[in-house]
């Protein structure tokens, strides 16, 4: 890869709910996870990455880990192995929980990456977002089987659960992270609707 700017675009998919207006939680399938449904960059989704994280964490921590490998050995050039293990595992005390070297992080709002601990996400009330717009590339990002290994390694399993989150819980979400006080500026209507899209 170059040096360039990446930027993604929104595109319109459909929502993983099968009622938009359903109370109730995303349907697991008791399945293999599929990259192909896991979009990420301009194109991440709440809900396929939920019932993922959710199905992940069902298996627990030694088989979840086992199908992460299987993911990261795929076709996985967006990182999505490498994004689960962002939701699925937690900092150990005194230790650093760094994030996947996909390049450099163009950040939503002014902010960086002092503001977002678990970058490229924000987790608000067990709710994931993606909240980088783009990367400027120079080289290639570090693969996912990488990251799985490291996080093996230096970090904990995460206590967050993902089985209990519906359409009401992220809707909330999606109002709390619009309004949040890391923003260090208005957000651009570009950003607004790329935080929106991800609900859809």
């Amino acid at each position: 890869m170059t040096g360039m700017l990446l930027t993604w675009t929104i595109f319109g998919l459909c929502s993983a709910f099968d009622d938009p207006h359903s109370d109730s939680s995303p349907q697991i399938e008791k399945e293999s996870i599929k990259l192909e449904d896991l979009p990420t960059g301009g194109r991440f989704k709440v809900a396929p990455y939920v019932r993922a994280a959710a199905l992940l964490q069902d298996m627990g921590k030694e088989k979840a880990c086992e199908q992460l490998a299987r993911l990261a050995k795929m076709d996985d050039e967006d990182g999505q192995a490498a994004i689960l293990c962002r939701l699925l595992f937690s900092r150990k005390e005194n230790k650093e929980f760094r994030a996947p070297l996909f390049g450099d992080p163009i950040y939503m709002g002014g902010t960086s990456d002092v503001d977002w601990s678990l970058s490229p996400n924000e987790i608000v009330d067990d709710v994931p977002f993606f909240i980088v717009s783009g990367y400027n590339l120079g080289g290639l990002p570090e693969p996912s089987l990488v990251y799985l290994n490291y996080c093996r390694e230096h970090c904990e399993w995460s206590k967050t659960r993902f089985g209990n989150v519906n359409r009401k819980t992220i809707e909330k979400a999606l109002r709390k992270l619009l309004d949040s006080k890391k923003w260090r500026r208005p957000l651009t209507d570009y950003e607004r609707e790329l935080l929106i899209s991800q609900t859809k």
